[in-house]
């Protein structure tokens, strides 16, 4: 299993960053995409990495963000056969980022579902989508490690509610006798979903994770970034996830440096950064 991020909020050289996510997975002789970034920075980075986006055989969509499907009209542009995998409450989903006394609408492309019928694939539960690949929903919330994205809002019945992340699901594959995880923002906790994860795998355990962990705020006076939870908070998800079996952990995007930091002190080598560019072997 090869793993490469092709955007990242950190880039080095060349390469270009953005407030976004998107990785390629080449596992046992297929080729798979996890989200799209905000814009068109995975495509123009995956031309200079090397990466074929025109050969990629299935595309999965983590949730219903633009900065995990805003580059999906660029993914279409080059690859005419993926199919995308996306939780079926994407379908018809309105999401929102509340900013002070405003919400600003942060969901998928309007009319993109309907301008391509058949690319999307709307899934529930439990989904294989090929030997050892498979999509998995978020499961039940344990409140001491639940994610502290109180920003983020959907549309229910006419009103705009705290977001259930229904749309949300992670990506799992066999390693052997061991799993690796995958989710892009992990927004109702990555000890939560990890744990859940493990419980549609018994006997199984999760040595890898991959993704970003929704710790980062930005201070709007300045644009700097902070963390939106506390280092004692940290320390407990650090502390499940190693009570569960992980001993390596590829984050970045919305986890955010100061967060990394918090991490690392917890983690230590377990934990890496993986910024645009970055490949991880398994």
């Amino acid at each position: 299993m090869k793993i490469s991020a092709l955007v990242e909020n950190c880039a080095p050289g060349n390469l270009e960053s953005e407030h976004g996510l998107s990785l390629y997975i080449e596992y046992r002789g297929r080729r798979y995409l996890l989200d799209t970034g905000a814009h068109g920075a995975f495509l123009r980075n995956a031309l200079k990495l090397g990466v074929p986006l025109e050969d990629v055989d299935t595309a999965i969509i983590s949730h219903d963000h633009y900065d995990h499907i805003g580059g999906m009209d660029d993914f279409f542009s080059v690859n005419h056969k993926a199919k995308v995998y996306i939780r079926k409450e994407a379908q018809n989903g309105q999401y929102y980022a509340e900013d002070g006394d405003s919400a600003r609408y942060i969901g998928q492309r309007k009319g993109i579902f309907e301008e391509f019928p058949d690319r999307f694939r709307f899934v529930e539960g439990k989904v294989s989508l090929d030997p050892g690949v498979w999509l998995v929903p978020d499961g039940e919330e344990d409140p001491r490690y639940a994610g502290h994205s109180r920003n983020l809002l959907e549309e229910l019945d006419g009103k705009l509610v705290p977001d259930r992340y229904l749309h949300e699901q992670s990506l799992v594959m066999e390693n052997g006798d061991s799993l690796v995880l995958f989710n892009s923002c992990s927004h109702r906790g990555i000890a939560n979903i990890t744990t859940n994860a493990l419980r549609e795998f018994p006997g199984k355990r999760i040595t890898h994770v991959f993704g970003g962990f929704h710790m980062m705020r930005t201070d709007q006076a300045n644009g700097t970034h902070l963390m939106n939870c506390t280092p004692e908070y940290v320390k407990a998800v650090c502390g499940r996830l190693i009570e569960l079996g992980v001993n390596q952990v590829y984050t970045g995007h919305c986890t955010g440096l100061a967060a990394f930091e918090e991490l690392k002190k917890n983690l230590g080598d377990r934990l890496h950064y993986f910024q645009t560019g970055d490949t991880a072997e398994i």
